[in-house]
């Protein structure tokens, strides 16, 4: 997964989205209803946010973005519904859920 460097550069709405634990649906209807002001408008219609304007993005870590339940099973050689089932039984708590019931995931310690 790449990584996110916080300066002034714009970022997508699906880069927030991966910030924020959120899908990019979800992102977008904050958006449309007011909650997130994007930086600028592309003249395709794509939304660009910039971290500074965003008081939502002021104090978040961006140096590892949370891991969807498919990027986590990829990082530990394990299928989705593993992660799922472990989970489900309790071996495993996600570090955010988002409010569309998708399980986040902080990325699991490297081991040097």
């Amino acid at each position: 997964m790449r990584q996110l460097r916080r300066s002034s550069r714009l970022l997508t709405s699906g880069q927030v989205a991966q910030i924020l634990g959120f899908s990019q649906a979800t992102v977008l209807r904050a958006v449309r209803g007011g909650l997130l002001t994007p930086a600028r408008i592309t003249p395709g219609g794509h939304y660009r946010f910039s971290m500074e304007s965003m008081p939502v993005l002021a104090g978040v870590d961006t140096s590892g973005a949370l891991l969807t339940t498919r990027e986590l099973a990829t990082e530990l050689g394990l299928s989705r519904s593993t992660v799922v089932r472990a989970v489900r039984q309790g071996r495993l708590s996600p570090t955010n859920i988002t409010p569309g019931g998708h399980l986040r995931f902080s990325p699991p310690a490297k081991a040097s």
